[in-house]
């Protein structure tokens, strides 16, 4: 049976180098503050894990795994931390983090043996799970965050003597709180709010398998046969070679006697434990030195 394969084309062209020159900066102002982000503080937060992975196939084992960390929340709330006795001017907060491990593992597939059992025929498959967690942790902080906190409007009264026949209009005389007039003052001051950033991630893990059956030998069968079918040939192969070396038809190999026996896997117990650099920070109005 002939194989077809498909064909591409490639084309390329050269690129035209452009000539290029420092361009001269002229600033408008000589800026002495300006906002930039401040670091806060920076935190290894530990994280253990433990998880079961159930696969769509039967696991023979485990080739290679690559792990990916993403955070879904970074949540930190600036002023709930812990107060120290011994310097209660020193800032703590709590982090909230949330997010998962993404996990690829290639692996061997619990395949089809053949030639009487003597070897086992699988193919090599990839799996993506993604391991959620979610913890929090205090923070001590480097650098304490602007905290300004909005304060209770405040109410303006004024004096006033009214008289009904001339500038009241409420009626009556009075003298006193004015109760035609109210004003109010209130002071609202926005700060930038923190954010975080995944600087390293460092992960270990252990995978076990359980849910295991031993399997193997010439009973041994397969609920997917044409997946195989191409390794089916392996035995017929075996004969016509005996055939060239002066053996009869009912020549046995060695190898023989020696059948395959092996586990095939359903479930993989991992354990994790993952380490994230987690830097906060704050942009901050800060006064540059010339």
């Amino acid at each position: 049976m002939s194989k077809k394969y498909c064909s591409s084309k490639i084309y390329s062209e050269e690129v035209n180098l452009s000539s290029s020159t420092n361009a001269s900066i002229n600033p408008r102002c000589r800026v002495t503050y300006t906002r930039l982000p401040v670091l806060l503080s920076v935190r290894d937060v530990q994280i253990d894990l433990q998880s079961c992975i159930e696969l769509c196939d039967d696991l023979y084992e485990i080739k290679r795994v690559k792990k990916e960390v993403y955070i879904t929340q970074c949540k930190l709330m600036v002023n709930c931390g812990k107060v120290d006795p011994v310097n209660p001017d020193k800032g703590y907060g709590k982090l909230f983090l949330t997010g998962y491990i993404e996990k690829n593992i290639e692996y061997a597939v619990a395949g089809k043996p053949g030639c009487n059992g003597q070897i086992m025929v699988g193919a090599i498959k990839h799996a993506t799970v993604k391991v959620p967690f979610s913890t929090a942790t205090e923070i001590d902080y480097i650098q304490k965050p602007v905290i300004e906190c909005r304060e209770n409007g405040k109410e303006i009264n004024y004096f006033t003597k009214c008289n009904k026949s001339i500038d009241c209009s409420c009626g009556g005389f009075e003298m006193g709180n004015s109760k035609c007039e109210w004003d109010f003052a209130d002071k609202i001051i926005y700060i930038e709010k923190p954010f975080c950033r995944l600087a390293e991630a460092r992960i270990f893990d252990a995978d076990q398998a359980i849910d295991s059956e031993e399997v193997g030998g010439k009973d041994y069968g397969y609920d997917n046969y044409n997946e195989f079918a191409e390794y089916d040939e392996f035995e017929e192969y075996g004969k016509e070679k005996c055939k060239k070396h002066g053996k009869d038809d009912k020549c046995e190999n060695v190898c023989q006697t020696q059948e395959f026996k092996f586990k095939k896997h359903h479930k993989i117990v991992e354990r994790m434990v993952a380490y994230l650099k987690i830097e906060l920070y704050q942009e901050q109005l800060v006064y540059l030195d010339k």
